[in-house]
């Protein structure tokens, strides 16, 4: 193939190589089928409707792609808060400033890991709305989770468990539904519960439980009569449990509940 021409310079009488003209393709000039061209040769294809430009970099570069007509990149420029570019030795590096701003929705399809620093997020926030995942807040962590709203209300949809104490430090537990009710475990030393019967004379019996403390407060009832019935009182209380005593010759049973322990 022609590698170059010979142009006669008229100032030496000499002659000096040059490219030919640009050498036009059927199909892209890509492949071993056409090797052995100038360096720096220019190529386009089709014929007589040029859409690709090539350029020839040599036996082991070949045939290079650098421009069409669907427009090539120019220029890179970034967008502050967003993305910025640089450019040095004709290397364009994308990167993401210390504060990044979306102009739109961000939407990610997998995890998304926050290492370190606050999270704000401000307007409506929609977590795990559908389907069966867990969605975890707070769980690793040591230091306190707020969750909350300063002007109305936190609704929670569904029940809400706490693997340890439910606190509220300033306000009330209202139970807004009629019917509600506070559910307590019963059971070995537990808060709530029904003594056994009481026995001698006068009628006494102990409630063994771990949840009661000197200090706590104890409501009882009669949950069923027996005997002679009499003024009934608390004669002992400890963290092992409490006494109940009556002036009567009582076998009545009593339903019970420890509060502040």
């Amino acid at each position: 193939m022609v590698k170059s021409n010979l142009c006669y310079c008229l100032g030496n009488g000499g002659t000096v190589p040059t490219l030919p003209m640009p050498q036009g393709f059927e199909t892209s000039p890509v492949g071993s089928a056409n090797e052995n061209w100038s360096v720096g040769q220019i190529g386009f294809t089709p014929l007589g409707n040029a859409t690709n430009f090539y350029i020839y970099g040599g036996a082991t570069t070949g045939w290079v792609n650098f421009a069409s007509n669907g427009g090539d990149i120019i220029s890179i420029v970034g967008t502050a808060n967003q993305i910025t570019a640089s450019t040095t030795a004709g290397v364009a590096t994308l990167s993401l400033p210390s504060v990044l701003i979306a102009p739109g929705s961000l939407e990610v399809t997998s995890g998304f890991t926050v290492d370190a620093g606050t999270t704000s997020i401000t307007g409506t926030t929609n977590i795990n709305t559908s389907g069966s995942a867990v969605s975890s807040i707070g769980t690793g962590g040591t230091g306190a989770t707020h969750i909350g709203n300063a002007t109305g209300n936190t609704q929670v949809t569904g029940s809400l468990t706490t693997s340890t104490s439910l606190a509220t430090t300033n306000g009330n537990l209202s139970l807004g539904t009629a019917g509600n009710k506070i559910i307590i475990a019963t059971g070995s030393n537990a808060s709530v519960g029904t003594s056994g019967v009481m026995a001698g004379t006068p009628g006494s019996v102990v409630v063994a439980t771990t949840a009661s403390s000197a200090s706590a407060k104890i409501f009882f009832a009669r949950a069923t009569a027996g005997g002679t019935l009499g003024n009934v009182s608390i004669s002992a209380q400890d963290g092992t449990g409490f006494t109940l005593l009556s002036d009567g010759n009582e076998t009545s049973t009593f339903n019970w509940w420890i509060i502040n322990a």
